[in-house]
């Protein structure tokens, strides 16, 4: 209902100054509220909800991106930080549909090239995976890069909040390759049997390069302050 509503607005011309008024006013102030969000969910927190409820913060960030710049933050931060921990649980939402790791310890010899993403036959990246799971990884990679250019290294490396080390490490192994097959297979470089769909659509070009930024970001923390191995 928001996406039609928003979308009417945004086709109307005069919808500029209307979404520019409604923000003024907070109109999407509610969403951004631990209640609203936890009675999305529901109590307990249903997974099959998490993509719908995902889907509606995505529609405000995408609708006033460029009209209300700073909304993007509002909505980035509420979801890199809420009480609920719906970052983490999007990740854990990531992990299960396409086969990634929750953890990649320090000391771990095998595991850094997520399996589920360098198959053999059936790679998985960007223009292969769902568009459920493309829109899921566009709110997790804008709201982790929000995360990492706001969190300090005290509460990133020493409280490790709100994710672990670990889990750090095993969203940056994950993030890079997920860049890299998409790059490279992405442009004829397929694996046997592998079928690439044509040229990327809107979206997943946009989430390309969120998946860059986010990958961009983990390296300069990792230069400012090892969390992954050397290698």
């Amino acid at each position: 209902l928001l996406q039609t509503c928003i979308g009417g607005l945004t086709a109307d011309p005069s919808g500029a100054a209307k979404l520019e008024a409604m923000v003024d006013a907070d109109a999407f102030g509610p969403l951004l509220t631990p209640c609203v969000l936890e009675t999305l969910l529901g109590d307990p927190p249903r997974p099959e909800a998490l993509p719908s409820v995902a889907d509606l913060y995505l529609v405000v960030i995408e609708s006033f991106g460029k009209m209300a710049a700073r909304e993007v933050g509002r909505v980035t931060s509420f979801i890199a930080f809420s009480r609920t921990k719906i970052l983490r649980m999007i990740w854990l939402w990531l992990g299960t549909e396409l086969s990634l790791p929750r953890e990649a310890p320090m000391e771990a010899t095998k595991g850094w090239l997520p399996q589920a993403l360098i198959h053999r036959h059936h790679p998985k990246f960007i223009g292969t995976i769902s568009p459920e799971c493309v829109r899921m990884l566009t709110l997790f990679t804008k709201a982790f890069q929000h995360l990492l250019k706001v969190v300090d290294d005290h509460e990133l490396y020493e409280e490790q909040k709100p994710f672990s080390l670990a889990e750090l490490r095993a969203v940056s192994c994950s993030m890079n390759s997920l860049l890299c097959c998409s790059i490279l297979c992405g442009n004829g470089g397929q694996g046997e049997g592998q079928k690439v769909r044509g040229p990327l659509s809107e979206a997943e070009t946009a989430l390309l390069s969120d998946v860059s930024l986010l990958v961009s970001l983990l390296h300069e923390r990792d230069c400012k302050k090892r969390f992954c191995p050397p290698s």
